[in-house]
């Protein structure tokens, strides 16, 4: 298991001591099984739910958590028109690009930030760890998400 690149114990725990234990980080908090990440839960994660188990040998096909490639074209009623893709990458994390008439947005859960990017003026990074510390700062996190959004 040691030569997979794909080892649960390097992707989690390794990682997330390299990283300096980040608390609040993904994918850390989302594999641990107490709040905030800690080794044990991480431990119980890898252990007990699917982020431990082999990609290869997990049922891609049939598994609604696992995903290789994903592709949907949308229009909706107002007439606007979306095309989500995701796809499986080599650096573990999501990352969601949206392009609008007045900018960008970039979700990015590999650097923990949020970019807006307003055509023509100053790109400005919102980093998403520093807001998910507390319960309240999570709210305000996805307040400020849907507040971007809805500018665009």
């Amino acid at each position: 298991m040691e030569t997979c690149p794909y080892s649960a114990k390097k992707l989690y725990i390794d990682k997330w001591k390299k990283e300096g234990c980040p608390k609040f980080d993904w994918p850390y908090h989302k594999v641990s099984l107490v709040s905030p990440a800690a080794e044990d839960g991480l431990c119980d994660g890898i252990k007990n739910t699917y982020f431990g188990k082999c990609v290869f040998r997990y049922n891609v096909d049939t598994n609604p958590h696992v995903t290789d490639h994903q592709f949907v074209q949308m229009q909706f009623e107002n007439g606007v028109t979306a095309a989500p893709k995701m796809v499986f990458a080599a650096e573990a994390g999501r990352r969601i690009n949206l392009f609008g008439t007045y900018g960008e947005i970039l979700f990015d859960e590999r650097d923990n930030t949020i970019e807006i990017m307003p055509c023509g003026e100053k790109k400005e990074a919102i980093n998403i760890g520093a807001l998910l510390e507390n319960a309240a700062a999570t709210e305000a996190a996805i307040q400020e998400w849907l507040k971007i959004c809805i500018l665009f």
